[in-house]
């Protein structure tokens, strides 16, 4: 029996949604961005908490228990009265109130495309009473964040092929093909190097997926590094044993400096677009409404 309804109830009763609204844990899967073995965890969990089973599953398919079906009804209403509840409190401030949480990833902030200084600056004059919790992570990571309610809103380079995502194109960003003083590129021409041998250096691989949707432009035979950011990717690069691709924007200081040098053509290069992704289905707060408008009157 529930005696008292948690936050993880909460998260797991909109997985529960997402899999009886698909049919099954193996469509939840690609809604949700997360594994069948996760879902199901998360279901059984749910299961153990109220006391009885929400779903079948077995040679005649996925379907609902008769407690199932309740429940789905009952977690409808209940989203319905906290959204209810949600835009009653709101409405007490004439400005934004509450929270930001927004989730960027680590490189972000020397993007001309999209200034974040004046689009924060603008957020906060708009909203002075609004409290920001900014954290940084890994595309993959920020985009469960999203899911999961953990976050209201990420940036960055996310797959957005999902219709549990609502997204926002904001930029491309181009990352060109970098290595460091004292690699035995930095000194020879682009022309002067053949593909082969790009391929077969040794690369600095991200310790992340850059996304099903993402082609990479150049097959990486040999690779002894792996960077969890695009900082400790610069990193590698600069010390001169790795190559790698970096953001144009990240990297123009340190090419202006001398301490690393763009060695690969056009073909070479890597385009990534960016969005500023919320959950579908989901009411904005105020906060988010506000962001929004900064993020779009900056851009005009």
């Amino acid at each position: 029996m529930l005696s008292q309804l948690a936050a993880t109830d909460l998260r797991a009763l909109a997985v529960f949604e997402t899999v009886a609204g698909v049919g099954g844990y193996e469509p939840a899967q690609d809604v949700l961005g997360v594994s069948q073995s996760t879902i199901s965890i998360q279901i059984s969990n749910l299961e153990t908490r109220l006391g009885f089973k929400l779903c079948e599953r077995g040679r005649a398919g996925f379907r609902l228990s008769s407690r199932g079906k309740i429940v789905l009804e009952a977690y409808a209403q209940l989203k319905f009265a906290m959204t209810e509840f949600q835009d009653k409190v709101n409405i007490l401030s004439t400005s934004a109130v509450g929270t930001l949480r927004l989730g960027l990833l680590d490189h972000t902030l020397s993007e001309t495309s999209l200034p974040l200084v004046e689009v924060m600056q603008r957020f906060q004059k708009a909203a002075p009473e609004a409290r920001v919790e900014i954290v940084q992570g890994i595309q993959s990571d920020l985009r469960v964040a999203v899911l999961e309610d953990r976050i209201d809103m990420a940036i960055g380079a996310f797959d957005t092929r999902s219709e549990a995502i609502a997204a926002q194109w904001l930029y491309t960003e181009r990352q060109h093909l970098y290595c460091g003083v004292g690699h035995r590129f930095f000194d020879r021409a682009s022309a002067q190097i053949p593909r082969s041998e790009v391929e077969a250096a040794d690369w600095v691989k991200r310790g992340y997926s850059l996304g099903a949707h993402v082609t990479h432009p150049v097959e990486i035979v040999y690779s002894s590094a792996t960077a969890a950011n695009i900082e400790a990717v610069a990193l590698l690069i600069l010390a001169g044993q790795h190559i790698g691709h970096l953001p144009e924007h990240f990297a123009r200081p340190y090419e202006e400096a001398g301490q690393i040098r763009r060695i690969s053509p056009e073909t070479m290069s890597l385009d990534l677009d960016f969005f500023l992704i919320s959950r579908k289905n989901r009411r904005d707060t105020s906060t988010m409404e506000v962001f929004r408008l900064a993020i779009n009157e900056t851009m005009s």
